[in-house]
């Protein structure tokens, strides 16, 4: 397997009110992660959560009980189902 470059850390310049960063320094200590973790750990799981908002699909009434039916009661594996889950996703 190659080596992967090693490559530096990103560098972000942040503003703030000065009670802004007290209350990061605080949270950050109190679950033991550095001002700089912490900011970029909750930055990171804000910008999942939001991402991940974007896959939002209306449904009518009957569609979402149509749906909600096929997850709590799913047909049963064809081969299919079995082909399709067994292929690789394009990105992996």
């Amino acid at each position: 397997m190659p080596d992967t470059p090693v490559r530096p850390p990103l560098i972000i310049n942040l503003e703030s009110q000065s009670r802004q960063r007290d209350l990061i320094d605080t949270a950050a200590k109190r679950v033991g992660l550095t001002s700089s973790d912490f900011v970029i750990e909750v930055a990171c799981r804000k910008a999942e959560e939001i991402v991940l908002d974007q896959i939002y699909f209306p449904l009518t009434d009957q569609a979402f009980v149509a749906f909600t039916n096929l997850l709590h009661n799913p047909p049963a594996p064809s081969t299919r189902l079995c082909d399709l889950m067994g292929t690789k996703a394009p990105w992996e």
